[in-house]
């Protein structure tokens, strides 16, 4: 048992430890001016368990493709950066959308981006990337910010589009919260209270937009059997009987058909 332990342990370091890969956007050494690279890490689909011991069945949820962790210095105060290479930029603003939480979001880094005392988020084509400091201090945040802006530039692939999903500017700029969710783990994450809503379903994609006194839901289905379940389970007319039909399913929320075979849920608080 031991001999078999120890062989599990070796493999898990070993895949951890790989070389990063070409072109990932990290952190070079040169550019920290007097600063250092203390440690940098890769972390696979395989690996990433052992990384975070109960949260990495999230990332896998939404779509992971690679993990690279690195500790370094960065005027004078230490700071640990992770770079998540999700499967596409879908993923990435997914997995961003259910991680940030009372943080200032007014553009720190670029449209998606978050700055707490400890942690700058921000996610950039197919990249979510969270950066913590050791401080919490301004000029540790300051610090953040010019990391995040290093790794920021390196990254030219286009980021998730949510005007593609709402088709109007005039949802996402009333909207205090954009989530992304495609399966519960991201539902209990940062939207539980839509479970009512989506809880249990499979092969979905859900972008929720809310503001203080109303939620507008978009809500994609990735196969008929998914999109049936849905509207079976609410008793809903699967036929798409023209923009206007607005159905109920309760009291607060109505529903409507979109044209591209998805549906629009508006719920009121």
């Amino acid at each position: 048992m031991k001999i078999r332990l120890l062989i599990i342990i070796s493999f898990l370091y070993a895949t951890a430890s790989a070389q990063v890969p070409e072109h990932f956007p990290v952190i070079e050494a040169e550019s920290l001016e007097g600063g250092s690279i203390i440690s940098e890490k890769t972390y696979t689909a395989e690996s990433l368990f052992g990384y975070m011991n109960g949260g990495a069945e999230l990332y896998l949820e939404y779509g992971f493709d690679r993990l690279v962790v690195s500790e370094l210095v960065y005027n004078e105060t230490e700071y640990r950066a992770e770079i998540y290479k999700m499967k596409d930029a879908e993923a990435a603003y997914g997995i961003y959308s259910v991680s940030v939480f009372r943080c200032d979001s007014t553009g720190i880094v670029n449209d998606y981006s978050c700055l707490s005392p400890y942690q700058l988020q921000f996610c950039k084509g197919s990249y979510y990337i969270s950066l913590v400091n050791s401080s919490g201090s301004s000029e540790t945040a300051a610090g953040s910010i010019d990391l995040a802006s290093m790794i920021e530039s390196s990254i030219t692939e286009p980021s998730f589009d949510l005007y593609d999903i709402f088709k109007t500017n005039d949802i996402i700029k009333k909207a205090d919260k954009i989530l992304l969710v495609k399966g519960d783990l991201g539902l209990n994450n940062g939207a539980f209270r839509y479970a009512d809503l989506l809880e249990g379903m499979e092969d979905y994609l859900c972008v929720i937009a809310e503001s203080e006194n109303q939620s507008v839901l978009k809500l994609d289905f990735e196969t008929e059997n998914s999109k049936s379940a849905f509207l079976d389970k609410f008793s809903i007319p699967g036929k798409h009987d023209g923009a206007n039909n607005v159905l109920s399913i309760d009291d607060n929320t109505t529903l409507k058909h979109a044209d591209n075979g998805g549906v629009i849920i508006t719920r009121s608080f």
